[in-house]
């Protein structure tokens, strides 16, 4: 006698073994999107519950710099800080504001936010065609590279602790 065995994804997955019909819950389907705030938050929300139950509380404070000319963003800051560390995300300033000190200004406004918040460092990531000297120049030390990304490029990873 042979057996049957049937196996399907549907909503209602039906399953037979030795002749015996099970039925399975529904299994969760994957959604692909290029851009869902709101699932994206829910994911976040997801991942702030396994952290609190490993017994780590997870609440990253967000700092947005903004350097204006007027009315014009010509450039910023974007970071957060959470576990004591503050982490850089963004920083850009417009090509006609380079060079006259204002990203220098930024990084050290969100350092001193930072510390206000209890941080002992801060951390960045950069690529190696956005001039990481920068961050070197500012007391950052390097302590990681992911080399190739993007091709023929780096990632590189900074910290600097506060003392």
């Amino acid at each position: 006698m042979e057996r049957k065995m049937l196996v399907g994804v549907t909503r209602r997955s039906k399953v037979v073994f030795n002749s015996r019909l099970q039925t399975r819950p529904p299994m969760p389907e994957i959604l692909v999107s290029d851009s869902h705030a709101e699932v994206r938050e829910q994911i976040s929300r997801l991942l702030s519950q396994a952290t609190e139950a490993s017994g780590q509380t997870f609440s990253p404070r967000a700092i947005t710099l903004a350097l204006m000319d007027s009315d014009r963003v010509v450039g910023g800051l974007s970071g957060t800080t959470n576990w004591e560390w503050l982490y850089i995300e963004t920083l850009a300033v417009a090509p006609e504001f380079q060079k006259q000190g204002f990203a220098k200004q930024l990084v050290m406004k969100a350092e001193e936010i930072a510390r206000e918040r209890g941080c002992c460092g801060s951390w960045v990531d950069t690529f190696t065609f956005q001039v990481p000297t920068f961050y070197l120049a500012l007391g950052y030390e390097k302590f990681g590279e992911l080399p190739n990304y993007p091709k023929g490029h780096s990632r590189i990873f900074l910290r600097k602790l506060f003392i």
